[in-house]
């Protein structure tokens, strides 16, 4: 038998429910939506504004 490893992109919801523990990368939601919306506006205000990135860090929760 081979050990399989899993691990996710976000909680997978309900998991604990099941007794899995799957380890992820977890992101903030609220900062996600708060740089778009930053974004969408400030090209909406000046559409010469270049198309922007933005990096929002994860936490590893194990």
């Amino acid at each position: 038998m081979q050990d399989v490893s899993v691990f996710s992109i976000d909680e997978i919801p309900h998991a604990a429910v099941f007794g899995f523990n799957f380890p992820c990368i977890s992101h903030d939601l609220n900062e996600m939506a708060w740089q778009a919306i930053n974004l969408a506006v400030r090209r909406a205000a000046d559409s010469q504004i270049k198309p922007g990135k933005v990096i929002i860090r994860g936490k590893m929760m194990v």
